[in-house]
């Protein structure tokens, strides 16, 4: 199988985010090949999860911080990407 085009991981000690445009079966089946077998991790499927942040109200928390879209401070139509500290 070849490597997702566009699919970037990002690792810091034992917690990694992997952002791609399209979450589907080959990305899932990739990623799990990819962490298990070259990185020699195991990882945790009970706190594994795929998180579309284009859906409303969704958000990831990574190394303290939220990543969300919020809409045009102005009021417009058009989001953009927030980052902010994680507040617990």
């Amino acid at each position: 199988m070849k490597p997702i085009i566009g699919a970037k991981l990002v690792r810091y000690a034992d917690d990694f985010v992997v952002l791609a445009r399209y979450a589907g079966p080959e990305l899932v089946e990739w990623i799990e090949r990819i962490i298990e077998t070259r990185l020699g991790l195991t990882l945790n499927r009970n706190k594994t999860q795929i998180v579309d942040l284009r859906q409303p109200d969704s958000s990831l928390d990574f190394l303290g911080y939220t990543f969300r879209y919020d809409r045009d401070l102005r009021g417009g139509s058009h989001r953009y990407l927030h980052v902010g500290p994680l507040w617990s």
